[in-house]
């Protein structure tokens, strides 16, 4: 409830004579309104406060999650933090020290790699070079026959031609590996893409007698051509290597909405159960493997497929048969 009191101040000349008056209003409150208004005051000073003060606690544990981030710590917990502008800001941090995370274990796997690399090549080219060695300086002997020196010659000359290969398979493996391919899609007929891969293979097809079954639908496919041949000449380069005079290698094309798929089945050797899993993997050798196989060969298919959205798996018996299928994805 409100009291009005009225006030009145007089305005006087030579403090006798009254000119005027000026009239105030004052307006009063009963006690347990002014005692209400009060607590009010100091309850939101209160709650003012405590949200100060918890605001304050939120700011500290960020500082406390930034230094555990600093320490690549990121396994913490985010159950205690609501769904405050704090707690936002706090998600957001996880998840760049999550990618911080993930980018340093992917430093550490790249430099494991390329050690690995390295080590790989090193004993690659370590054979052929210390057999070139040593047969220069056999060739270097004044008593070794004629014939002997011309044997030794040729020797070379095959070691150096697999150097040569095996240098330019490694160079590409490496241009794969770094993803710096600029593969470039071009629109050919299946059949005459088939038929180009063949053709590269006339000579070795001939001299072990290997007849080759082709098999095409005839359409239109868009793929960077020279280098699907690549890939799929290393998987018709071991289906001849790995059968027996007069042999069979069958290809397949088929084209349909969803990919184009080739089949290449050869009845060989076959691969071993053991080694099939194991068969796209750099530098691998299988049992079955001839001895100057370094195992690069369907590595590289296999990247070459990977990278133009194809797939490949395989299929193997010993003894009966081993079938590639390759599907590249429209």
């Amino acid at each position: 409830m409100r009291i009005l009191t009225r006030r009145v101040i007089p305005i006087l000349l030579a403090q006798t004579l009254m000119l005027g008056a000026v009239y105030f209003m004052i307006v009063s409150l009963e006690v347990p309104l002014l005692l209400a208004l009060i607590l009010g005051v100091i309850g939101e000073s209160l709650l003012i406060t405590l949200l100060l003060y918890n605001r304050r606690i939120k700011v500290s544990k960020l500082n406390q999650y930034l230094a555990q981030i600093n320490q690549g710590r990121a396994n913490l917990d985010l159950t205690v933090f609501t769904d405050s502008e704090l707690g936002i800001l706090r998600s957001e941090l996880f998840r760049l020290s999550e990618t911080l995370h993930r980018q340093n274990e992917q430093l550490v796997a790249d430099k494991k790699f390329i050690l690995d690399s390295l080590n790989d090549i090193a004993h690659q080219l370590k054979t052929p070079l210390t057999s070139v060695v040593m047969m220069v300086d056999l060739i270097q002997e004044n008593d070794l026959p004629p014939e002997k020196q011309q044997q030794f010659m040729l020797n070379i000359e095959s070691q150096l031609e697999r150097l040569q290969g095996l240098i330019a398979n490694l160079l590409t493996l490496s241009k794969l590996e770094a993803n710096v391919i600029n593969y470039q899609a071009e629109s050919i007929m299946d059949t005459q893409l088939i038929n180009r891969l063949v053709s590269s293979f006339d000579v070795e097809l001939n001299v072990k007698n290997v007849h080759c079954e082709i098999e095409t639908d005839n359409q239109l496919v868009t793929i960077d051509i020279d280098w699907t041949i690549e890939a799929l000449s290393n998987i018709v380069k071991n289906a001849i290597e790995h059968m027996p005079d007069g042999g069979t290698i069958r290809i397949l094309s088929t084209v349909n909405l969803m990919y184009w798929q080739i089949i290449i089945e050869d009845n060989g050797t076959g691969i071993k159960e053991e080694d099939i899993e194991h068969v796209f993997d750099r530098f691998y050798r299988g049992k079955t493997s001839r001895k100057d196989s370094v195992g690069i060969g369907l590595s590289l298919t296999k990247r070459i497929i990977n990278q133009q959205k194809g797939l490949i798996k395989v299929e193997s018996q010993v003894g009966q048969f081993t079938r590639f299928i390759i599907r590249f994805l429209k």
